[in-house]
């Protein structure tokens, strides 16, 4: 209530218009409380729930729960002591891309408040991959990190997107320097701010990309975004194409160019991607007909419009292995992961389901009892 009464309003008014001024103070915050052991242990403490309900293994790894944070938050990796300490069981870092690049101009990123909801156009802004390489290796030396620490691999600006072997070049680069700091790879082909990044969602982009990250990633686990903007054909399509390949999961989904829900706002007519609460059914949908044609071959990391557990239990039952959020962040505030986690474990005890698969488990086998799914 803190947050959301008196901190949340004080923010938003101080950055005014420009939504991206109050981004880079809250990461200058966190960046500096990670840093120093005290206040990253005090955090952590308070915002951490440990219950051995939420641990779950996902290609290999240990998630200690399955709130993650998206990518977009942490572009160049300097708050991921801080993002553990806030209570996430995992963090991507990015989109990286080979050299440092300012990304689209400002303003490029707009609060819909009405509709828990945000518009951005970015424009893959990033130190490039030097500077991560930096802040993960430091992070690393400090030695606190206990969650998987995933990266998203994006292209250079100016690589036109119709040479195949350019694009694959620069997420190659990036995979190369960064491969051992981190825990897994997202293959970024769906944001809507890199002009036709998005044309390689094709079979035959996601197997002359993805399929050269996936063979350099070796045991590392490799994901791809899409876009909530493919028909199901296209979708089908992705999740054939990703289990051909040996790809360890997929997550749905990434921003919309759609405007549904938020049609009458000032700020819909901005362009860019629109994240948060308006996505919320259409990712369950997706999330359903991913999880229906991949199964077991590939798990399903549920993205869009989460913001409480009730979010979360809904996209678990939809398929999903877990979630990840990034516009639930700010308008819920840094107690979010924590919330939901605790939601999470208390409906767990009431159902009384050991563990997070079978929150997913139960439902499904009770559609496919009564002939639903």
């Amino acid at each position: 209530m803190f947050y959301k009464g008196l901190l949340r309003p004080l923010i938003f008014a101080l950055s005014g218009r420009d939504a991206e001024r109050a981004h880079e103070f809250v990461l200058d915050l966190l960046e500096r409380t990670g840093q120093f052991g005290t206040s990253f242990s005090l955090l952590r403490s308070c915002l951490r729930v440990r219950d051995d309900r939420l641990q779950q293994k996902l290609f290999g790894l240990t998630f200690p729960n399955p709130v993650g944070l998206a990518a977009g938050f942490d572009k160049d990796g300097r708050c991921v002591e801080a993002i553990e300490a806030l209570g996430f069981g995992s963090v991507t870092v990015g989109t990286v891309v080979p050299n440092p690049q300012p990304g689209n101009d400002r303003p490029r990123l707009f609060r819909l408040p009405e509709h828990h909801a945000i518009i951005n156009r970015m424009g893959f802004n990033s130190g490039g991959v030097k500077a991560v390489t930096v802040n993960l290796a430091a992070m690393r030396n400090r030695g606190r990190v206990r969650i998987p620490v995933g990266v998203s691999l994006g292209k250079q600006k100016e690589t036109p997107v119709d040479d195949l072997a350019a694009v694959r070049r620069d997420y190659l680069i990036v995979l190369g320097a960064l491969r051992e700091y981190v825990n897994f790879v997202e293959v970024n082909f769906s944001s809507p701010n890199t002009t036709g990044l998005r044309s390689l969602q094709t079979r035959e982009g996601i197997s002359r990309v993805a399929g050269p990250v996936k063979d350099l990633a070796g045991d590392i686990p490799v994901l791809l975004k899409v876009a909530p903007d493919l028909t199901d054909e296209e979708l089908v399509i992705a999740v054939e194409t990703c289990i051909s390949l040996g790809l360890n999961g997929l997550i749905e989904d990434n921003t919309t160019m759609k405007r549904d829900g938020v049609e009458s706002h000032p700020l819909a007519e901005q362009t860019g991607g629109l994240s948060g609460a308006p996505l919320k059914e259409g990712t369950r949908d997706r999330v359903r007909c991913a999880h229906r044609e991949g199964g077991s071959k590939l798990p399903v990391i549920g993205v869009g419009g989460v913001a409480t557990w009730l979010d979360t239990v809904a996209l678990l039952r939809a398929g999903a292995s877990a979630v990840q959020l990034y516009s639930g962040l700010i308008y819920e505030g840094p107690t979010i992961a924590r919330d939901i986690n605790r939601g999470l474990a208390s409906h767990m005890k009431l159902k009384q389901v050991p563990n997070v698969t079978g929150i997913r488990s139960a439902h499904l086998v009770s559609l496919r009892s009564a002939g639903i799914a």
